[in-house]
């Protein structure tokens, strides 16, 4: 079964916020992973 790729406007629309709301969590939470890695795996930097 192909799975429907989910679109920052239908999650913003499941979950009653805007679309560009959906796309500053997500920037949000891609900064703290970065940061956590730099923390506590600085080697797996090379590869992102």
């Amino acid at each position: 079964m192909r799975e429907v790729p989910r679109t920052l406007e239908n999650l913003g629309q499941e979950l009653g916020l805007s679309k560009e709301r959906i796309r500053q969590l997500e920037a949000a939470a891609y900064a703290k992973l970065r940061k956590n890695l730099q923390t506590n795996a600085p080697d797996v930097m090379e590869y992102i």
